[in-house]
């Protein structure tokens, strides 16, 4: 009988580096009235940071929690207040197969499928899809020393303080 693999979708963070840098995401420093957040996802198998074999693990890598961060008129027309969208989206896919695509498009399907309803507070609709989708550690990558695992709240900060501080850029 083959021996069942567990599987885990993580949040990948790069700790030796700080704002949009830890979280694996370019800040291109928009100055337009919305912006955007990218976090990006990884598969790991039996709690092995170093193992991508399965083409679902390697699938994983190209899909990534998606943030657009905008403004609205306040109900009471005196002002803007933040408004936010989180989807899963492929990114940076460059050259595939059909297989490998088809074997991405089924597995951001399926995770699409398990997403939450949206919430106006962005800091608990990102806690939702977390607990949708599974996440509860983060995978820290860092560079020549063993890559490790970290519940994924020590990365909430920064993804809340990412969020705020491009938020306020939309509004400036």
């Amino acid at each position: 009988m083959a021996k069942r693999t567990k599987t885990e979708i993580v949040l990948a963070t790069w700790p030796s580096r700080n704002g949009a840098d830890f979280l694996g995401d370019r800040d291109y420093g928009t100055s337009m009235s919305c912006d955007s957040l990218w976090l990006h996802l990884r598969q790991i198998e039996n709690g092995d940071v170093d193992c991508y074999s399965s083409p679902e693990t390697r699938a994983v890598r190209d899909i990534g929690v998606w943030v657009w961060i905008g403004t609205r008129l306040s109900d009471d027309g005196r002002g803007r207040v933040p408004m936010h969208n989180i989807e899963l989206r492929l990114h940076d896919i460059h050259s595939l197969t059909v297989h490998e695509a088809e074997v991405r498009l089924k597995m951001l399907k399926r995770l699409t499928a398990k997403m939450p309803a949206p919430r106006e507070a962005f800091s608990l609709h990102i806690q939702d899809v977390f607990a949708a989708l599974g996440i509860k550690q983060s995978i820290q990558y860092r560079g020549m020393t063993k890559d490790v695992l970290a519940p994924v709240y020590e990365a909430t900060p920064v993804i809340f303080s990412e969020f705020g501080r491009r938020f306020a850029r939309c509004t400036s």
